[in-house]
Order: C-alpha cells, then structure tokens, then sequence
C-alpha cells in the first residue's frame, strides 16, 4: 500500500498518470466527494486526479479526506501535500499495536486530517513522529500513549503556555520555534503529536464558559474504548479525565454553539467548533461533546467569584483575601493564589461566596495590594487585580484601601517577634514577661476570625507559688461555653508578683502587645476582644479597662474595685463595662469604691441622656464576701458584646506619660493629668476642650468626617479650618501602630491648643 501512494505522489510530481488501478468512475463517488470536486471549482481535475488515482488500498482514505476539505483548501493546496500526509497517516496508524482497537470512523476522523481547525496547513507529521515515537515505545493502548506524550512532548519540544504567544491557532512549527502557546496552539501540537503516531486525537473546546469570563480549548483521545479528555500540556498522574477545566465544563450547555462542549470533526456535521479568535468563521465542523462532561447542577446558594492578578502585562502568583465588611472586614475564606503565565489564562482560583454576600477581595503582591468590594453578589463573577495601576485611591475608595491594607498587614514577613513569643506562649515588652496559656473553645464559622478572652488570675503581692496556683486556677475559672460561638480563651499570668502586677502604668502596653500578637498569630478579631479577671485580676480590668476602652468589646471586673490615680471612669464614655462585688467584701473598701464608682458612672449616664454613653452594668451580690461570686458562667454575655471604635463623642483622662492613642485621638507627648473632651457634633464640625497638652492630634477617616468639605475644629473656644486629604502613608502608619483596621486612620489632623490655654491665661 505504501509503495503504491508513493508511486501516485511521484507520478504526480511528473505529470504522469500511473498505470494502475484504474481511475474511479464518478458512479462510485459518493456525493460528499462530488460536491468537494465541485467547490473545488477550476482545480477540480487536480483533485479528481488525486482521488482517481490513489492506489486501491488508499483511495477510501483520500476520497475522505478531501470530500470534507475546506473550500479555501481545495483552492489553495498542492494536491501531493495531501496525498503525502494521508500516505504518513495510513503508515503510521498500520504500525501502532492499537490499530485494532479503533473503529474505521475515529480513523477518519481523528487520525487521516492534516489540520485541526484553521491553523497554518503545513507538513507536520514526519517531524513530530520522530520526536513521539520513541516517547510512546512501550504503550499498547492509545490512552497509555496519549499521556505519555503529554508527559514528555512539550519538555523535549521547550514549548510552554503563554499568552505571549503570536496568535491563538499556531501551527505546530510556529509554537516549537517561539516555544510558547496558547490553549490551543498546545492542544494542536498535541493532537498532531497523537497523530504523527496513529493515535485518534481531536481538539475539544468551548467557545465561552457560559457562568464566567474566557474560553478553552484541550484535547480529546480515544483510549480504545470512548472517547476521554486532558489538558495539553497538563499532564495528570492520576490519568485521563482530569484536569482544572472540570468543574467549568460541567456547566456546558448543550446545543448552544457558544456554551456548549464542541469537539472537532473532519466529517460534516450540521454543527460547527466555535473559534473565539474568528467567531465568523463556522466551516469548521464540530459535533456536541456536552453530554460527557455537564451534569445537572444544583444550586447551592453560592455564587463563584474567579481571580487573576497582573504585573506588567503578565499574570502573577498573589495572595488573596475574601472579606466581610459587615464584621469590620475580619470574616474570611481561606485564601488562595492566583496562578502565573505558566498556567491557562482561564485557569483560575475561585470563592464560592453565599449568594446576595457584601465583601472585599484583597490581592497582595510583595508589599503592594489591591481590594474590589462587591454589594449584595448575586452572580458568577471574574475579578482581574492590575498592580501596574496607581495604589488603592484612598480617597475615593477608603475602605477597600483599609481593607487591602490590613491583608498586607496580616501577611507580613515583618511579625518575627510576635511569632516567636506565640511559639513560647508568653507576651513581652521592653520591661515585663507575662506567660500565658491558651484554648480553643468551640468553633467559628469556616474562615471567620476568633474573639478572644483574656482572663487574669487572683493573687497580686505574694509568694511566686501562690500567684502560679491562681494562674492555674484562672485557666480553668471561667466555664467554657461552646455554643456562646467559638473563641480564644487566654489565662494570662501577670508579669511579676507585685501586689499591682496587671494594674500599673505598664500593663496596658504589655495587654498591647499581646492583642497584636493574637490578631496576627490567633487569627483574632480586634474588635472582639474581651478582658476580665477576679480580686487582683479583676483590679487589672479595673485599671486596663479605662485606661484602653477602645481595645475592647467588654470588660469586667469581679471582687475588685477601682484604683485611685489610675482608673479614670470617665474614659468608660463608650465602653461595655460590667463590675461585681460581694456585698460583704468591705477589705480595702471594695464594696464602698465599687458603690462609688457606681454611683459616678450613673451620674456621667444622666449627663449625657439621650446619647447612650457609659454602658456600665453593676451587680451587688448582698451576702457574699470576696470569694464565691457568681461569674462563672458570665462570658456568653461578654462574648455578645462589639466594641464601638469610632464613637462621636470622647472622653480621655490621661493617667500616665505611656498611652499616645485614645479611638481617634492621639498625643505624641502624654502627660498625666491632661484631659481631652472631643465631640464630632457635626459631620465636619468637631468641639475639643483640652487641658495639660500643647497639641491634639485627630485621627480621622470616612466614618468620622466628609474627606471632600473642609474641617471645622473648635479647640477651648478657637475655631480652626483644616483642609482634608486622605493619605495611603497615614492609614498605613496607623494600622501597623494600631494592628486593628477599625483604629486606623486615613487622615492625621494635627491641632495646637492655643498658646494663652497652654499658660494658664
């Protein structure tokens, strides 16, 4: 047979006709064939004379071949091309050990075509069969060597994916010699490399996913048996039927000629194999492959949000992030990874995100970020992160910028030292260690950050065994309540065995640090943070409380009362403050302090009617003495509890030189003594009185003031106008010193008090 089709391509070549067979009659000629010879128009006797003839044993082959030939073929190609490539075809199909196992149409139609689609027609199979054959020595069944030339071709060819590539449908001589391609430049290397070896291979495809952005096209071999799949050049292990389109595929629509799975065939079908870089174009012939790849789906109440990030042109490998802005930005999903230029341009990783949810996606790539918010998702969605384009615009889009900023925040490589004191559960600054032990208690939604407990212990001025054994006791003092919602339960051991160890002008940086440390390790919400303690622990709630309000969603204190000097409850404006006491614990005045304190909290609640300020709640157990209160089961009602961080109004009684930071108030230079009134009494009006400070500064943002109107500030009776612009440096500086979003700022307002208030005049 081969000799004979060598034979007619050299008789050909020379004008000569052979002398045998005889030429076919045009009575033998099945229709399909007639109807190319008459596209063929003025080169028809060139094609009869090619089809006429072929030896005997090849004329069916060619008769196939270019009965289904594209008419711009039939015009434009050297008739001895085709007959050569279908002698290389036949050849190579006769030799392979799986000849038997593929029926006579999937030869036609996947193994005897010169082209796939509309690639440049070129002479490809002498060239790629001896690349592939030593590749698929060994292989008895079509599917085994499908795989192993997936496996080996595109490393020995030096071919990748890239969308780099010149033009979508490379031939295979154009994509070795660049050595990149797109989906399908790959997938018709591939399927000519199958070729080249007699194994049955077709490009399959979609013209557009019908639920998100983009298009793809694989191959499609026969494995013997049926027809399977794969992704060129993404060989899988695991074997056929695998690959990171899978999941797209199956929300093909059948019957749609752009949404539905199309397979190339050479023979026609009545339907057409969409080409996304000529959609006119439908003389390719395709038949519906949908029916092996969509199954009915489900809803599930989610929809899918899809990723890319990109870098000078090119696809990079960044983090991202999916948060809730309805939990302060602290609920999210577990992140993934966009995929690089060596992975399809539609291969993407994907939220599934309950339908009708508000959230803010934030890419990080090396120190920059980018945030997109959504509202109320309610379709399928594909988001590309450009990270050649200007930072995050605060100023039009503040809370994506907060938001894309503390996912940077989180992911630092910059938290050495909090990680390593996690490591050794203890919390440290310049001058104090505190141990710690930490549970987990119950569970929180899937990707939700923790509240957080903190617990301290009883004891104070004693021996170092005694002040262990209440540490003890206290990990273990409040009863767990899983269905209260899952959190971080910490029992910290105070710094020293001083009788104020937890209520001195140190503990709150120490309580700083270790809320960094749990936000950053623990993956805890700062705005759920919760501090209370009993006896010596419970005068720490007392002193911590008022000191840092804005930490904390609550604070409680048992056994305890408040500490001359240090504990300012007129700071406890905006604060969840609840304090217990037995009605016969009169040691150092308890009962009579916490009465008072009581008593001055009610008196701040009237003066401010109306407003719903100082949130205190004290309960006076008549009976009992210090031991025994009933508090053990109090953390469900803590736990409820969410912590106000950009109030209105404020109150700052400063009590030592160590704090900088009220909510949005901040001195550079604190003294204790000084005192701050401020009240936002318009959205762009704010009054301060200030005592013992030469300046304020105010640390503003969208939820506080209007960014685009100018800033009113009345300071002890001087009005001042202050111009606003949002600033990436601000809400950056103030995050990482604050490592709490909802603490952060994007503008720094800074205000002298007047100089006759600062002498007293």
């Amino acid at each position: 047979m081969i000799q004979a089709l060598t034979a007619l391509v050299v008789a050909a070549a020379t004008g000569l006709a052979p002398s045998a067979p005889a030429p076919v009659s045009s009575v033998d000629r099945s229709p399909e064939l007639e109807a190319a010879l008459v596209r063929a128009g003025d080169r028809r006797a060139e094609w009869e004379a090619l089809v006429d003839g072929a030896p005997e044993e090849l004329r069916d082959e060619l008769a196939f071949v270019v009965a289904f030939m594209p008419t711009q073929d039939l015009a434009s190609l050297d008739p001895k091309f085709v007959g050569e490539d279908v002698r290389l075809a036949t050849e190579a199909f006769e030799s392979a050990p799986w000849r038997e196992s593929v029926p006579r149409e999937v030869f036609e139609d996947a193994v005897l075509p010169y082209a796939n689609a509309d690639e440049a027609r070129e002479a490809w199979r002498e060239r790629l069969r001896a690349v592939a054959l030593p590749m698929v020595e060994g292989c008895t069944t079509p599917g085994e060597a499908a795989q192993a030339l997936n496996r080996k071709l595109f490393a020995e060819l030096g071919v990748k994916y890239s969308t780099k590539r010149n033009r979508a449908n490379q031939a295979p001589s154009e994509t070795i010699e660049t050595g990149l391609a797109s989906c399908t430049g790959l997938s018709i290397l591939l399927v000519d490399a199958c070729r080249s070896v007699g194994v049955p291979a077709r490009l399959a495809g979609i013209g557009a996913w019908p639920h998100k952005d983009g298009n793809h096209t694989w191959v499609e071999v026969w494995d013997g048996e049926r027809w399977r799949f794969t992704g060129a050049a993404e060989y899988d292990a695991a074997g056929l039927d695998r690959a990171w389109f899978t999941g797209d595929a199956k929300e093909a629509v059948a019957g749609d000629p752009l949404h539905a799975v199309m397979a190339v065939a050479w023979r026609e079908t009545g339907k057409s194999f969409h080409l996304p870089w000529d959609p006119r174009a439908t003389w390719v012939h395709g038949v519906d492959a949908t029916s092996r790849y969509a199954i009915e789906q489900k809803d599930d109440g989610t929809v899918s949000v899809w990723l890319r990030a990109w870098k000078g042109g090119r696809r990079v490998r960044a983090e991202v992030q999916c948060l809730s802005p309805e939990s302060g930005g602290h609920h999210s999903w577990s992140p993934v990874v966009t995929n690089g230029e060596d992975a399809d341009l539609n291969d993407m990783p994907e939220f599934a995100i309950p339908r009708g949810s508000s959230v803010v996606l934030v890419a990080t790539y090396g120190e920059d970020g980018r945030a997109e918010s959504f509202d109320d998702l309610s379709a399928d969605t594909t988001v590309d992160f450009d990270f050649d384009e200007a930072r995050q615009d605060v100023a039009s889009d503040p809370a994506s910028a907060r938001t894309a900023a503390w996912a940077r925040f989180l992911a630092s490589d910059e938290h050495a030292d909090l990680r390593a004191d996690h490591e050794a559960r203890r919390v440290q600054t310049s001058d104090r260690v505190s141990p710690y032990t930490l549970k987990t208690v119950g569970e929180v939604a899937d990707g939700a950050r923790w509240p957080l407990v903190i617990a301290m212990h009883g004891g104070g001025g004693a021996p170092q065994e005694l002040n262990d054994s209440q540490w003890q006791h206290m990990q273990i003092y409040y009863k767990d309540h899983p269905e209260a919602g899952g959190y971080k339960y910490l029992a910290l051991r105070a710094p020293n065995n001083e009788w104020n160890g937890v209520y001195d002008d140190a503990i709150v940086p120490l309580i700083d640090k270790l809320v960094r440390q749990m936000v950053v390790c623990e993956n805890v919400d700062p705005s759920r943070v919760v501090i209370l303690g009993y006896s010596h622990g419970g005068y720490g709630a007392f002193v911590i409380g008022p000191k840092a309000p804005d930490r904390f969603a609550a604070i409680h204190s048992s056994a305890a009362a408040a500490t001359d000097g240090e504990t300012e409850l007129a700071n406890l404006m905006n604060a969840n403050f609840s304090f217990m006491v037995g009605g016969e614990d009169r040691a150092y005045g308890r009962r009579e302090r916490c009465e008072k304190a009581a008593a001055t909290l009610a008196e701040l609640r009237e003066k401010y009617a109306g407003e719903d300020l100082y949130p205190f709640e004290f309960t006076l157990v008549e009976g009992n003495g210090h031991g025994g209160l009933p508090d053990r089961d109090i953390l469900p009602k803590l736990l409820a509890k969410r912590r106000d961080a950009a109030p209105k109004r404020i109150a700052w009684r400063l009590t030592d030189d160590r704090i900088t930071d009220f909510y949005w108030l901040r001195t550079d230079a604190p003294k204790s003594g000084a005192s701050v009134d401020a009240h936002i009494t318009s959205p762009n009006t704010i009054e301060i009185t200030v005592s013992g400070l030469d300046s304020i500064s105010l640390m503003l943002d969208e939820r506080h003031v209007d960014p685009t109107k100018p800033l009113t500030v009345r300071i002890n009776g001087t009005e001042r106008t202050f111009d606003l612009e949002p600033s990436a440096e601000v809400l950056l500086e103030t995050l990482w010193r604050r490592a709490d979003p909802e603490l952060s700022a994007t503008m720094r307002v800074d205000v002298e008090v007047p100089k006759q208030e600062r002498e007293g005049k």
